[in-house]
């Protein structure tokens, strides 16, 4: 009897341990998920762009070759989200108006390559004839998040970039030329300002690029 007492006490005791280890190697592995992936912020308010037309990509990453060949036939409007954002809502709605036709910016620039990315829903990518990943489309984001200040990076939504040509006199290269627009107080007016901006300096050198 006491024998089978310290049998059942042992494996019960064996029992807990594996318990709480599976625990732990749980949260090992959920702290592990959560600190590979960077928050992002929804960003209203007023417009937060800080920032004119630049050359410089963060991190100087190159231009992806699917946005290239966009390039090569007109400007490039992406547009980033996350699912839980008022603010992305916002400015999804002006952009892709799908309630009110006539009334988007999307179909007031039949030449501009608009390219949507829910960067939560990595299905709900529009604008490519191509899939990205995940990861790929938060790389893609990450390469135009230039930030609000010197500090770089900010890690907010919505985004939108706007992708033209121009003439980089450091180099001499007609290279991609890029505004990064952060917030949802933008106007209708303000936004198309920008894309009639780009679609002048992409008139002026696409056929050199």
């Amino acid at each position: 009897m006491t024998k089978t007492r310290y049998l059942l006490t042992l494996l019960f005791a064996l029992c807990a341990l594996w318990l709480m280890l599976a625990v732990v190697l749980y949260g090992y592995q959920r702290s592990e998920e959560i600190a590979s992936t960077p928050c992002l912020g929804c960003l209203g308010l007023n417009p937060a762009q800080t920032k004119d037309f630049q050359f410089k990509t963060v991190m100087n990453k190159s231009t992806p070759d699917y946005i290239t060949d966009l390039l090569k036939t007109g400007v490039v409007f992406l547009h980033f989200r996350i699912i839980v954002c008022t603010a992305c809502d916002e400015i999804e709605a002006m952009i892709f108006n799908t309630q009110e036709p006539g009334k988007d910016i999307q179909k007031d620039y039949p030449d501009v390559h608009f390219v949507h990315s829910n960067l939560e829903i990595p299905e709900d990518l529009r604008g490519l004839n191509i899939t990205l990943s995940k990861n790929e489309q938060r790389s893609l984001y990450d390469t135009y998040d230039v930030g609000l200040d010197k500090k770089g990076k900010s890690g907010n939504v919505p985004l939108m970039v706007i992708i033209t040509l121009n003439k980089n006199d450091g180099t001499g290269d007609i290279a991609p030329y890029f505004i990064s627009l952060y917030g949802s107080g933008y106007s209708k007016a303000d936004i198309e300002s920008r894309i009639d901006t780009a679609e002048v300096l992409h008139h002026t050198y696409f056929e050199r690029y």
